[in-house]
């Protein structure tokens, strides 16, 4: 169902047209129905999702009651761009699930944030090595911090001249905010071709960042 907002933005589908929305704007597209290949990535998010619904069952009250403050007092953008709260369940889930998916040893939070803010992730410094990226965050981050997290996905790769996404993100690496060397491959030949970079950093207290879309050329 599209999202409408007075005479303003409209996300979502209408019969067989589909509205979205990106940097330069509203534009709209045919419907295409999705198939479901049931691929690695997909599986671990599933399994994830799955994990975590049953960990919110296992909460206490004062736990339940941190994510619900938790969730209250912090706003994500919706699709249209809008401030938006969820609710407890959907941020415990929200939060956590890029630390279950994407972690080697699965580092998962019962208590809710007591700091209500989003995590601090700045634009980092990115160079581009063979097949491998460096970053160097901005001093502001404090997913640098032990405990905290950057996660890393990336589209394969545009023409040059694309200038925004248009094909999937798919997570490409993870680095801990105490690593000595924070560096991640990209999985495909990037030549001269752009690719587009999406970060997502947790603080160490689970606090999610809102993601950072970054397009990426090698000269």
């Amino acid at each position: 169902m599209a999202l409408f907002v007075g005479k303003g933005p409209i996300s979502g589908k209408e019969g067989d047209i589909v509205y979205a929305r990106n940097r330069y704007g509203q534009y709209t597209r045919p419907l295409r129905l999705p198939v479901n290949p049931k691929t690695e990535p997909q599986e671990t998010v599933r399994t994830a999702l799955a994990i975590l619904s049953q960990r919110w069952a296992d909460l206490d009250g004062d736990e339940r009651t941190g994510w619900k403050a938790y969730a209250d007092n912090v706003a994500i953008m919706n699709r249209v761009g809008q401030p938006i709260h969820l609710t407890a369940h959907a941020m415990f889930v929200r939060c956590n699930l890029p630390r279950l998916a994407y972690v080697e040893e699965p580092a998962t939070r019962s208590d809710a944030p007591t700091e209500y803010s989003h995590a601090r992730l700045g634009t980092p410094q990115i160079t581009f090595a063979g097949s491998t990226f460096t970053l160097v965050p901005s001093p502001d981050d404090d997913w640098t911090d032990d405990g905290g997290y950057l996660f890393i996905y990336a589209t394969p790769p545009h023409p040059p001249t694309r200038n925004f996404p248009s094909l999937p993100f798919t997570h490409i690496g993870t680095i801990a905010g105490n690593a000595q060397q924070m560096t991640v491959t990209y999985p495909w030949q990037l030549a001269s071709n752009k690719c587009f970079l999406r970060l997502r950093a947790s603080a160490p207290d689970a606090r999610l960042s809102p993601d950072l879309v970054i397009p990426f050329q090698v000269a």
